[in-house]
């Protein structure tokens, strides 16, 4: 009900704007009468009193079969634009005074000024004609529809700053003046009249209306604040002929900017963001008590993208009182009953229902307003858990524990039930897991079970949660208490890095995308010694390193081979990698596919659960490139590196050169002396020649002089310039090299 009354006042909201100032939303009826009228007569477009004439009539069509299409530059034509066709864009282009507007043909987005309008439905070249959706582009420029359903007929009307430029186009055959001129120019304060009725009243400057003023329809005041050469901007309010009326920012004649939309009752209906008089952006919708229904982002007067129900005044609990339309209804903000995507008006996509009390009941997948797909139906209850303190004691504390069933609906219909999981861990008020939590295998058996029964529960999933999804790095395992993958996971899906293991074994290290292996990677094959994932002891695997898709391997790029010391089925103590087939380059190794083949040293060193720690030895083409120490596999602490026949000693964090650190050249010599960051030469240091002799010392960026310092001279000793460098030059040199750029 609530969500049907949500629409409802979307509905009223867009009726409200269907006035010569404004825009509406426009949906043609496909109801028995229109059905009929459609068979009797072909729809047509009547733009400012003239029908729209052309060699092919328009059609409805589009993804609802409402949308009436016809051809752009005919329709843009008659509207007052002028249309071109931009090369370099390769898109149409329509500009009326200082609105232009940009479209790629095929595509659903409209450039209005700047601002993308993405549509329902694209542009189709038909005949060698452009055909554009009408009713969505006009609500872009900021037009009034109205749709007849007897005749079939689409009118468009001018926008209010079109209607404004028609009226002062009528000059003094239709307009008269009274105020303040300058050099018989209107400037200063004074009033127009329109056919001997009062039209405009305000601030004039050299003719134009400028500053604040009135502006009158029928003898009916309508609009009340700035305008700027002869157009309403800044802040104003604008009162509609059906009593209700917009506070709030105005562009170049279009309500654009932040506003507030009051019926004629005086009640706050919308707060948010406008684009050409079409709610758009985020924003809050009340209804007709002044509580906030829905909070989020809207697209043409629509709920669509992100954004939260709650439920209605009147409905829940902890209601507040507040008076309709003020301030203090968003107060009045009730339990949240959705949170999640929209599209045009109804829940669409990924989102989160809840119940009464505003505990959530369901997360996973919505279409047309209903569950539709996968997800997950929620339960809180109370249960007594077990645990071991630091003294080793077992321990029970009640818990507040959530129940997570998997589930599957087809429109509405739940049609498959699946496993059922336990969760202990950080969550947000409404119980949403969020932060890091476990999530447990529930067999149903636990909760008949006494207290301190779920000590020693098996584990499924433990990590981080994101609004009730496992997104973050975690671990997944299987019923037999055995490690399936440790890494990144996005909404349950083994997504980024990680690694897999299979029957507890290791079996995959590298990228993942949507669960399957995609991207660089490594699968790993044991030899005979191997005995299974619980095997201790000296052994070696194969590493068969390329590109996988879809989870298959597309690509082989190199074989490696791990000799050393196990642990649990994982490399773990010292061993060593060998690099024994390289695919990519004809100067590698080619060990398979000789009988008697050499191999390339890669590693030598400590590992620990797979990966390198501690001391360990790094090689590149069978060089020696690295030693020191390893954490997490990278290089991280006191190490030597070997590169360009220089080597750096001194500290690494996240693989590369970071802290206080020392260069020497092959005959031992200083070269450097300084602060590394980021793998590069950043902040103060000094360089010294070949001979060990001071040649420069100030500050550096990104391995280049950069910041003030000094030169020396041969002597080591005796400085020749002081001052500022930039990019490894001084001060003076840079500024020479910027003149000469051409």
């Amino acid at each position: 009900m609530f969500l049907r009354k949500t629409i409802a006042l979307l509905s009223l909201t867009a009726a409200a704007l269907a006035c010569p100032f404004t825009p509406s939303a426009i949906s043609l009826p496909l109801g028995p009468s229109a059905s009929a009228a459609a068979a009797a007569a072909a729809p047509q477009l009547v733009i400012n009193g003239s029908v729209l004439q052309g060699e092919l009539p328009p059609y409805r069509g589009g993804a609802n079969g409402d949308t009436l299409f016809a051809p752009a530059r005919l329709v843009l034509e008659a509207l007052g634009y002028t249309v071109s066709w931009k090369q370099e864009e390769q898109a149409i282009s329509a500009v009326l005074h200082e609105e232009a507007v940009l479209h790629k043909p095929g595509s659903k987005v409209w450039t209005v000024d700047g601002h993308s309008f993405l549509l329902s439905d694209a542009s189709m070249m038909q005949q060698d004609t452009l055909w554009m959706p009408v009713q969505p582009v006009a609500e872009a420029l900021g037009l009034e529809l109205k749709w007849s359903s007897l005749t079939q007929t689409l009118y468009i009307k001018a926008s209010f700053a079109a209607s404004i430029r028609e009226t002062l186009g009528y000059g003094y055959t239709r307009l008269s003046y009274e105020g303040d001129t300058v050099d018989g120019l209107r400037h200063g304060e004074g009033r127009l009249y329109l056919d001997g009725k009062l039209w405009y009243e305000g601030s004039f400057r050299q003719n134009k209306l400028n500053g604040g003023g009135k502006l009158y329809m029928n003898g009916q005041l309508r609009y009340e604040g700035g305008f700027v050469a002869d157009q309403p901007h800044g802040q104003a309010v604008l009162l509609l002929a059906n009593g209700s009326r917009y506070e709030g920012d105005f562009t170049r004649g279009n309500q654009t900017g932040q506003g507030a939309l009051y019926d004629a009752g005086g009640r706050l209906r919308y707060n948010g963001e406008w684009v050409n008089g079409l709610m758009e952006g985020v924003g809050d919708v009340y209804d007709e008590q002044g509580t906030i229904v829905y909070s989020g982002e809207m697209k043409q007067n629509r709920q669509h993208g992100y954004g939260v129900a709650f439920t209605a005044a009147g409905s829940g609990t902890n209601a507040e009182a507040a008076s309709p339309g003020t301030a203090d209804a968003k107060a009045q903000k009730k339990n949240k009953i959705y949170e999640g995507q929209w599209a045009d008006n109804v829940r669409s996509g990924q989102g989160r229902s809840f119940d009464a009390s505003g505990k959530l009941e369901y997360i996973g997948s919505w279409s047309n307003d209903k569950k539709d797909g996968d997800g997950f139906a929620y339960k809180l209850s109370m249960m007594d858990w077990s645990s071991k303190n630091d003294q080793g004691e077992l321990i029970t504390e009640t818990l507040e524990t959530i129940q997570l069933e998997q589930v599957t609906y087809r429109k509405g219909m739940k049609i498959a039930e699946g496993d059922k999981y336990l969760y202990t861990g950080l969550k947000l008020a409404d119980g949403t897991p969020h932060g890091s939590g476990t999530m447990y295998y529930d067999s149903g058996k636990l909760r008949a079970t006494s207290k301190g029964a779920l000590h020693g529960s098996l584990v499924y999933y433990e990590g981080e949660f994101v609004q009730g999804r496992m997104s973050g790095m975690g671990k997944l395992y299987d019923k037999q208490e055995r490690l399936v993958y440790e890494g990144e996971v996005v909404d349950g899906k083994r997504s980024g890095h990680g690694t897999s293991y299979e029957n507890g074994v290791l079996a995959y290290e590298g990228k993942w995308s949507d669960d399957q292996r995609s991207g660089l990677g490594r699968r790993y094959t044991f030899d005979k010694s191997y005995t299974g994932p619980d095997f201790t002891g000296s052994s070696s695997l194969l590493m068969h390193e390329g590109r996988f898709a879809a989870d298959k391997e597309t690509e082989a790029i190199a074989v490696y081979r791990h000799y050393g010391q196990f642990l649990n089925g994982l490399p773990d103590g010292y061993g060593a990698v060998m690099l024994l087939h390289d695919y990519k380059n004809e100067s590698g190794p080619k060990s398979l596919d000789k009988e008697q083949g050499t191999a390339w040293l890669i590693y030598e060193g400590e590992f620990r659960k797979g990966l390198r720690e501690g001391d360990g030895r790094l090689y590149e083409n069978n060089t020696l490139v690295y030693e020191g120490q390893f954490s997490k596999g990278l290089r991280e602490g006191i190490g030597m590196a070997y590169e360009d026949r220089m080597i750096y000693k001194g500290p690494f964090k996240d693989d590369l050169k970071e802290g206080e650190g020392e260069i020497f050249d092959a005959f031992d010599t200083l070269r450097f002396k300084g602060t590394f960051k980021n793998g590069k030469k950043n902040g103060f240091g000094r360089l010294y020649s070949e001979n060990g002799l001071l040649s420069y010392e100030g500050q550096f960026k990104n391995d280049w002089k950069h910041g003030y310092g000094k030169l020396f001279g041969s002597d080591g000793k005796t400085p020749y310039y002081q001052g500022e460098f930039r990019e490894d030059k001084t001060l003076s040199q840079y500024l020479n090299d910027m003149k000469e750029k051409p």
